[in-house]
């Protein structure tokens, strides 16, 4: 599942040139435009392999146009409307090739609407809703197919700490245990074990600020259990699983979002000991980031926010070193979500705050 920043009104676009070495035979390649001009989207890789593109904000509007790239063809097609144009909503593959678009804003508000999509059709449909309508929440496919939506704002200065998961064979919802924090805009990672970890994110109230806990949910029991808690707080960070299990957190925001700031600082979480240890800092701090897990065992960042711009900056980090290294800058300043491809390249999609672009291209590790 992939986060939404709230924090998407900064209209500077930048970035920073560092000295550093790049990441040899590393380069990005303009990819076919996205159709439609978009921010605050959801994206996910269909079982197909190809790429799924729905929402967002074109403009001041809260979008209902989908479309669907081609990675053999680097052709986008445009595909049935969302039934509901969301914003802040979190879009999952299923087992079954479909995927689910689950809450977020709308038009009228925050939304407990659910809509499938059907590969085959090109169409979407009505599911059975959620209990809480929610937005900024995660959304997390399990071991055994179903989805698991935790947390997320659920009005004005508020979020919530319910969690139920949805079962795609049924069309249900149903109530599980509640998070020990509410939170919004956290990070949730599957575990090679079938559990979940949920780190970070902001806390309800008039400041928002960030929290530096972390809890893990484990679907047998229906338990939330909390775990050592993150060296820094931080919100609309980015978290990736890596090849050993362990769980990467990188970047954000350590502050309440009226002071915004940002943070290098990089940390990873150790399943077996359910506790954190530091690693190596980012090269530049950013937020509003996604990371991609690359075919070496190395996670990209790409993008993002840094202290006070958009930046087109990426690095790597190695998890033998627990260094980043700086590798080749995207074309564009923007804070993309990333999708890899079965080839193993990742696609760098449009940008989740900031500016409404177009803008799509291809990392080749």
């Amino acid at each position: 599942m992939k986060l939404r920043s709230i924090f998407a009104s900064i209209w500077l676009v930048g970035s920073l040139a560092m000295a550093s070495t790049v990441t040899a035979a590393s380069s990005w390649t303009q990819a076919a435009s996205l159709l439609a001009g978009r921010t605050n989207f959801a994206a996910t890789t269909l079982a197909d392999g190809r790429v799924l593109v729905a929402g967002g904000s074109p403009g001041s509007v809260v979008g209902a146009e989908a479309e669907r790239y081609d990675q053999a063809s680097d052709s986008w097609t445009r595909v049935g409307n969302l039934v509901v144009g969301r914003s802040g909503f979190t879009l999952s593959a299923l087992a079954d090739g479909r995927a689910l678009a689950v809450g977020g804003n709308s038009a009228t508000g925050l939304q407990p609407s659910v809509e499938v999509y059907d590969p085959t059709a090109g169409s979407w449909t009505t599911a059975t809703p959620m209990h809480t309508a929610r937005a900024n929440h995660s959304a997390t496919v399990l071991a055994d197919g179903r989805v698991l939506v935790a947390g997320g704002v659920v009005a004005k200065g508020g979020a919530t700490n319910e969690a139920e998961i949805y079962d795609p064979a049924t069309n249900v919802w149903t109530r599980v245990d509640s998070l020990h924090n509410p939170r919004y805009n956290h990070t949730s990672t599957l575990l090679a074990d079938g559990r979940i970890l949920i780190a970070g994110g902001f806390t309800p109230g008039s400041n928002h600020s960030p929290t530096k806990k972390a809890e893990v949910y484990d679907p047998v029991v229906d338990r939330w259990d909390v775990v050592g808690s993150m060296t820094i707080a931080r919100g609309v960070h980015a978290a990736v699983r890596l090849a050993d299990g362990t769980v990467l957190v990188a970047g954000g925001v350590i502050s309440p979002p009226n002071a915004l700031v940002v943070t290098a600082t990089a940390e990873v979480f150790d399943p077996a000991l359910l506790d954190w240890q530091t690693t190596g800092s980012m090269i530049m701090p950013r937020r509003a980031i996604d990371a991609a897990r690359l075919g070496d065992g190395s996670a990209l960042i790409a993008g993002g926010f840094g202290p006070a711009a958009l930046t087109a900056t990426a690095e790597r980090y190695d998890p033998g070193t627990g260094s980043w290294s700086q590798t080749a800058s995207m074309s564009v300043a923007r804070a993309p979500l990333l999708q890899k491809l079965t080839d193993g390249r990742v696609l760098a999609i449009a940008s989740i705050g900031g500016v409404t672009t177009t803008a799509v291209e291809v990392y080749l590790p």
